[in-house]
């Protein structure tokens, strides 16, 4: 089964234009930008969030503080919920609500998996997450009396922080050049390199000619023989290569085309496969 040379060509460009727009999808990224009073930040696997479900399952947010503890609570540190009531006015250890255990500290801070859900306790208004260090004192764990304090709302369904947000911004990354570009720089060998075979004269004074002609022949004393070999080479071979394609018919010359052929033919053996396994059944 064979195209004529009149589709072979456009079906190419089509599939290659496909095969260029995808890397153009997930070009941007995501940057967040914290707020330097944030003392605190609520994490998923997707990273840090702004907000997020009163009742996720316990471990889904993990709890990281921005500040480190202080000596000499440094052997640990737990989160803790506190609604209603100031930091300054707890009256017992039963306020807060403790929501995480004592974990370990990682680079002198604190990083909890939170083993709660908001909708258990929270209730719609303003909270604060208490970020408590820990000393183990005999065994008995100690809570510093001045915990990392973040402030959150808590709405009916959510929990907000303000101070976090989220910026997309464009990939960095040069997009691939077009199919325009590629045909100019191989079928063109008189606008490419080779084109600048009339101009060698002017670029060479930058270059002080060789004497005794070790390495050149007879034309080194002008000092544009060495280049000249090298930069007709590829004039030469792309007019052959041209004479070929227009004698035997199409012939990939880009990346861009050569990946849309593949596709065809993966497409087209696939159809081939299917219908012998078609008949071998029937």
């Amino acid at each position: 089964m064979q195209l004529s040379l009149s589709l072979r060509r456009p079906i190419a460009l089509v599939g290659a234009a496909a095969l260029l727009a995808l890397p153009q999808v997930a070009s941007a990224k995501t940057e967040v930008s914290i707020d330097k009073d944030v003392k605190a930040t609520i994490e998923t696997s997707d990273g840090v969030q702004k907000q997020g479900a009163l009742d996720a399952d316990p471990f889904t947010y993990t709890v990281k503080s921005r500040v480190k503890c202080e000596e000499p609570y440094v052997d640990g540190a737990r989160t803790s919920f506190l609604q209603g009531v100031d930091v300054a006015d707890i009256p017992t250890n039963d306020m807060p609500i403790v929501m995480s255990g004592v974990d370990d500290l990682v680079d002198g801070k604190a990083v909890n998996p939170i083993d709660a859900s908001f909708v258990d306790f929270a209730k719609e208004g303003e909270a604060s997450l208490l970020i408590e260090c820990v000393k183990i004192d005999n065994g008995i764990p100690q809570v510093a009396p001045n915990p990392v304090v973040q402030d959150l709302t808590i709405t009916e369904s959510e929990w907000q922080m303000n101070g976090i947000s989220f910026t997309e911004v464009p990939d960095p990354t040069p997009a691939p050049s077009d199919d325009g570009e590629a045909d100019s720089g191989t079928e063109d060998g008189n606008t490419g390199e080779g084109g600048t075979g009339s101009g060698d004269d002017a670029a060479l004074p930058a270059t002080p000619p060789q004497e005794g002609g070790s390495d050149s022949d007879d034309d080194s004393a002008s000092g544009s023989a060495p280049a000249g070999p090298s930069k007709q080479a590829p004039a030469s071979s792309s007019n052959s290569s041209g004479a070929q394609s227009g004698t035997r018919g199409f012939m990939p010359r880009t990346g861009a085309e050569i990946a849309a052929t593949a596709v065809l033919a993966l497409a087209l053996i696939g159809g081939g496969a299917f219908a012998v396994i078609r008949m071998r059944k029937n």
